[in-house]
């Protein structure tokens, strides 16, 4: 942060504006525990900034994203992806057993967003901790966690469908149109939704990370 404007990177010549009455969620893992931190404030953007766990060499690992009104931060979300528990040297390659949602499909990112009425997520597909294809099994379950900021993050709703096995059988959402969640009309505000994949055989699977939308 230089004054009230944000930059991601140090290096970085453009940033953006951060409302002094922003508000500003902090998400970080410490100790296989994740807490959600939430404050109002610009300022308090450097402040969790200089609260992120490092990795091996000092670096850090996070993801900011933020919605805008008028050029200007109303929403600022941080999110730390180092647990504190990090030790270098000591990194050990994940069991490839299990099932988790990639983070692509074709080489093309997996997309969570919201537009008249409906949240739609496009590539997706299930693999295993090595990246190889996963056959879901049967019909599968989207659940869109919906929360609303007022003074912090309130649930607003939980809406649900269900999907198939595509082609192949580990694509639940492909890259054209995806797979919908209908939530009807929301009314104006800043929104956060959680998605998750379930069934029998995966159980219960995050989707992306939790993604931000704005409604005028």
């Amino acid at each position: 942060m230089k004054g009230q404007t944000l930059y991601v990177q140090k290096n970085m010549t453009e940033g953006f504006y951060v409302d002094e009455d922003a508000k500003v969620v902090f998400v970080q893992t410490n100790s296989g525990k994740t807490t959600t931190e939430l404050a109002t404030g610009s300022d308090e953007v450097q402040h969790f900034i200089d609260d992120l766990n490092k990795k091996d060499n000092a670096k850090y690992s996070f993801v900011i994203s933020a919605i805008l009104e008028n050029g200007a931060a109303k929403v600022v979300v941080i999110r730390d992806d180092t647990d504190n528990t990090f030790v270098a040297g000591e990194e050990t390659k994940p069991s490839s057993v299990g099932y988790k949602v990639a983070d692509k499909l074709d080489g093309i990112a997996l997309s969570i967003t919201y537009a008249s009425g409906k949240i739609t997520v496009k590539n997706g597909q299930v693999i295993d901790n090595d990246g190889a294809n996963k056959a879901f099994g049967a019909n599968a379950t989207l659940t869109a966690k919906v929360e609303k900021i007022e003074g912090g993050w309130a649930e607003f709703a939980t809406f649900t469908a269900t999907v198939v096995p595509g082609t192949p059988s580990n694509v639940f959402a492909d890259g054209t149109t995806g797979a919908d969640i209908t939530t009807g009309t929301l009314p104006n505000g800043n929104y956060r939704v959680t998605v998750t994949l379930s069934n029998n055989t995966i159980g219960t699977l995050a989707v992306g990370n939790a993604t931000m939308f704005s409604i005028p």
